[in-house]
C-alpha cells in the first residue's frame, strides 16, 4: 500500500505539471487532463491512499531518498 500512495503523489505531481503547460485548455471538460484530474481525484479518495497508509509512505520516501 505505500508503493500505492507513493504513486498517486508522482501522479498527482505529473498530472499538475501537464496542466500548467496546457494552461486554460486543461480545465476544458471536454480536456483529456481534465477527465485525467478528476480520475485522479477519485483515486486519491479510495481506502488504499487513506491517511493511515501514509506512515508507510513516509518511510518508504525516507528510505529510498526520493
Amino acid at each position: 500500500t505505500s508503493g500505492c500512495v507513493l504513486s498517486v503523489a508522482r501522479m498527482r505531481q505529473a498530472i499538475a505539471e501537464l496542466m500548467a503547460l496546457a494552461g486554460m485548455a486543461a480545465i476544458q471538460p471536454e480536456s483529456e487532463l481534465a477527465r485525467a484530474w478528476r480520475d485522479y481525484q477519485a483515486l486519491a479518495a479510495h481506502g488504499s491512499m487513506s491517511p493511515r497508509h501514509l506512515g508507510a509512505a513516509g518511510t518508504l520516501l525516507l528510505n529510498t531518498g526520493a
